[in-house]
């Protein structure tokens, strides 16, 4: 189960504009906590493009409502930070992350190579094919019909 909220951050998240507690077991674990004293937005540019500077705020930008969620959503799946630039998982104080200042909401090699390791590779589920799918319509037609009658 992962929740939502918000609150305004104290100085011991001075910095954050969201938060995952680790998934320890502990009751924090799993939240996706939002920074009501910063600003947000919904970016709806293409994956790379400027987001939004803050009104008058010394080039600041206005964080990313989706693009932060899934950072978040990382964490609380155990992701940690990751080195790679282009990357949504990126918050390495010594890296100079592409998402805080542009559209970053699809996952990257290293994003996905990180929740892999962790959980293992997932295999394609397959598609019914025509046939399946028109037999098991016309069971279920059958079984009705058959109640009905009944």
């Amino acid at each position: 189960m992962i929740r939502i909220g918000a609150f305004a951050f104290t100085n011991s998240f001075s910095g954050a504009v969201g938060y995952a507690p680790p998934p320890n077991g502990g009751t924090g674990a799993g939240d996706l906590l939002f920074n009501t004293n910063v600003g947000f937005q919904l970016a709806n540019g293409a994956e790379g493009s400027a987001l939004q500077l803050y009104p008058n705020n010394g080039g600041l930008y206005m964080n990313d409502t989706g693009g932060l969620a899934l950072h978040e959503i990382g964490h609380a799946l155990d992701l940690a930070h990751s080195t790679d630039s282009t990357t949504v998982m990126c918050g390495n104080p010594t890296v100079n992350c592409a998402n805080l200042n542009t559209v970053t909401q699809q996952l990257k090699a290293d994003d996905i190579a990180g929740t892999q390791f962790l959980y293992g590779v997932a295999a394609p589920v397959p598609e019914p094919g025509e046939a399946a799918l028109l037999a098991v319509g016309l069971a279920v037609l059958g079984v009705r019909l058959r109640r009905r009658r009944s």
